[in-house]
């Protein structure tokens, strides 16, 4: 494991916020879940509103903090000009290097990407997951992290035992 030195989660956010005033965006940061996205053709479909998964985004960074690998801080679309975020951590050094990312990495996704749907109505959110479920097709998405998987940590159970892959 190599180890890099990576800012406090708030300084990586301030951070973050000032390359995105640079770049001429908002800076209310939305940070979103894997659960809030789906993907199908070249549509990207959002539920909103959206719930601010900052709790989520900052146990991520601070697992990345830990694994020493680098953190990469990524806005991966713009909803009503807010700009949708996520962290995004390697499971190893050749997912690191892979991605050229050794430290704090600030990306901004393309925009003209794709066309970003957002669905307000549960029925219809609902729908979609389940009628246009593809789950064997590998997308850009899939490195949001989800809720309940953030990543592969381990924390006791109220037994007192280890399991992993539990988020508390």
């Amino acid at each position: 494991m190599s180890h890099c030195k990576l800012p406090s989660f708030e300084e990586a956010t301030d951070n973050l916020r000032s390359f995105l005033a640079n770049q001429g965006f908002q800076t209310d940061l939305v940070w979103i879940c894997r659960e809030a996205v789906f993907i199908r053709w070249s549509k990207l479909y959002i539920k909103v509103p959206l719930q601010n998964e900052s709790l989520l985004a900052e146990r991520m960074y601070n697992e990345g903090i830990r694994r020493g690998l680098g953190v990469e801080l990524k806005v991966f679309c713009f909803v009503a000009g807010s700009p949708c975020c996520y962290v995004w951590i390697p499971e190893d050094s050749t997912a690191a290097e892979y991605r050229m990312l050794s430290g704090l990495k600030l990306c901004i996704v393309e925009q003209n990407r794709q066309v970003i749907v957002p669905i307000r109505n549960r029925i219809q959110w609902t729908w979609l997951n389940w009628f246009g479920f593809d789950g064997l097709r590998r997308s850009w998405t899939d490195d949001i992290p989800r809720r309940n998987t953030a990543f592969n940590n381990q924390v006791k159970s109220p037994a007192g035992q280890l399991k992993r892959g539990q988020v508390q």
